[in-house]
């Protein structure tokens, strides 16, 4: 699905991996779950992600970019 990422504080620390919520420009597709050390060069540019899982006891599913 083709979006961009949630916009949200920047974590403390430098290169640790940082969680994120990709929204996808079709509305129908819920916000997916990615990790990602690259937060901040990816913010304000549109990405590709894919779900890879969704756990029933999870809100949003699990993907990659």
């Amino acid at each position: 699905y083709c979006g961009s990422l949630e916009p949200m504080p920047l974590p403390a620390g430098t290169g640790g991996v940082a969680h994120a919520l990709f929204v996808s420009k079709d509305r129908r597709i819920p916000k997916i779950r990615i990790q990602t050390r690259q937060l901040g060069n990816l913010l304000d540019k549109r990405i590709i992600v894919s779900v890879d899982s969704w756990d029933c006891l999870s809100r949003y599913p699990t993907g990659h970019y």
